[in-house]
């Protein structure tokens, strides 16, 4: 846990002074402690008190935080609603739970910081979140840019007591975006012509976002540009 705060104990060399910054230490609380625990199934994981005794004839103090874990869970079902655009294998293609098999560069990280490998079977939201970002890029990049896919997580619990998440993806895709104009403002240094000439996505064509921003890019490399 303290491995995954921003705020850390005083150490031996200079620039592990142990210093709170309120914001580095409230960001701790609210964000990477329980994105730590629900990268471990812990999604209902929340700090019931944190609490700074100070030392004040030794300068120091100690910060003591007190957890409320709750139960880990497992990955259930999972379906996708709504999908017109791509089929439904296609979509699945981006389940980040499909094969629960773990890189090498992960079981490596586990081992040299000693820390228990996470079981294969476990959810994770960062995982899960990741996904979804990723369907959502690929409708952009066909177009779709006002498509919604809303990521459901339902929590179910056996009988015997094991705690699993049904996950669900809610597609609602509407129509793709065509490029109407492409408008050039603000251009004192070279023709237009010279700008557009950078451009690999155009009037007429299906948005892609990819295609912007490897415009985008190849107008900067132009040299022209701040």
């Amino acid at each position: 846990i303290a491995g995954g705060m921003k705020t850390r104990p005083e150490g031996f060399w200079f620039f592990r002074n142990g210093e709170i910054n309120d914001d580095e230490y409230a960001a701790d609380l609210a964000e990477r402690i329980p994105a730590l625990y629900a990268s471990r199934g812990f999604i209902d994981f929340r700090i019931a008190k944190d609490t700074l005794h100070v030392d004040r004839e030794h300068g120091k103090a100690l910060l003591e935080l007190t957890v409320v874990e709750g139960p880990q869970y497992k990955v259930g079902d999972f379906e996708v609603i709504g999908g017109r655009h791509y089929s439904d294998e296609e979509i699945r293609a981006y389940f980040p739970f499909e094969n629960n098999a773990r890189p090498f560069s992960s079981r490596l990280t586990d081992f040299l910081r000693r820390r228990e490998p996470v079981p294969q079977d476990v959810f994770d939201a960062a995982s899960w979140e990741s996904a979804t970002q990723s369907v959502r890029q690929a409708y952009a990049n066909d177009g779709y840019i006002y498509s919604q896919v809303q990521p459901i997580v339902e929590r179910r619990v056996m009988p015997d007591s094991t705690h699993y998440v049904d996950l669900r993806w809610e597609v609602e895709e509407g129509a793709p975006a065509v490029i109407n104009r492409i408008e050039i403002i603000g251009n004192d240094y070279t023709t237009e012509m010279c700008i557009r000439d950078q451009l690999v996505i155009l009037p007429g064509d299906v948005y892609n976002q990819q295609r912007l921003i490897q415009s985008w890019q190849s107008i900067g490399n132009l040299g022209f540009f701040e």
